[in-house]
């Protein structure tokens, strides 16, 4: 599974942003939004999710939350590798 993504901003900063797109579209869609954030200091990805824009298509026709859900893991697990700290999530 190949998994494209965006990025603007400088990502040598602390401040990262994941936006994730809507069914039918592309992390293109996001670039107005992301050039906005970039320009306030963030640096900000984008994904196409499986299936969608130059995203690899499943061989085994999962596209569920979950099979999402396990390609956002793998991303940030990726990101982590590269040396990009995983963002903390408050609980409500």
């Amino acid at each position: 599974m190949r998994v494209r993504y965006l990025r603007w901003g400088d990502c040598s900063r602390k401040r990262r942003v994941l936006l994730l797109h809507g069914c039918g579209d592309a992390a293109g869609v996001l670039s107005g939004l992301a050039k906005s954030l970039a320009a306030r200091g963030f640096c900000v990805y984008a994904l196409d999710c499986r299936g969608h824009g130059d995203s690899s298509c499943s061989q085994e026709r999962e596209y569920g939350a979950e099979a999402q859900a396990e390609d956002l893991e793998s991303f940030v697990v990726e990101l982590a590798r590269q040396g990009v700290q995983r963002a903390a999530v408050p609980s409500p």
